[in-house]
């Protein structure tokens, strides 16, 4: 089962793929709803997918989880490409400083590893496909920035 953890405004503060990777994440979270702080929501592999991929919103209004289609804006050029990859690494980096001697710290690294290979140069722009879109179908596993906390 994989979960959806939200502030206590119902917004989403981030996903995890499964509770392992919650208790990495958040090891208070069995405390959010008792201290108001947020919500821990169950949700499916589908959802968590969408979600983590971008290509979908999350919203919860207190009794309902709701995905609505998100708009993607793909790379447009070289330099585009490079600003996000150096984005997506700016906030592993900062994932990293709390999760480095962990197993999610383990996924962060390989994940960095990913995206630092690659080769920019040989994609064909406009991109027609996301960034994590791009690595899922080069055989890569992916970590969303909403699970980067």
């Amino acid at each position: 089962m994989a979960y959806a953890v939200t502030n206590n405004k119902n917004s989403l503060s981030f996903i995890s793929k499964d509770s392992q990777q919650l208790g990495l994440q958040c090891p208070n979270y069995a405390s959010l709803e008792s201290t108001n702080s947020g919500k821990v929501l169950e949700i499916t592999e589908d959802q968590f997918i969408s979600l983590q991929k971008g290509i979908k919103q999350f919203t919860y209004d207190g009794s309902t989880i709701t995905l609505v289609d998100n708009t993607l804006n793909f790379p447009q050029n070289e330099q585009s490409l490079i600003d996000l990859i150096n984005f997506h690494k700016e906030v592993i980096d900062q994932a990293l400083i709390k999760h480095k001697n962990n197993a999610f710290g383990i996924e962060l690294n390989s994940f960095k590893t990913v995206l630092e290979n690659i080769d920019t140069s040989s994609i064909t722009y406009p991109m027609t496909k996301s960034l994590m879109q791009y690595c899922l179908d080069n055989d890569n596993d992916i970590i969303s920035v909403l699970q980067m906390i």
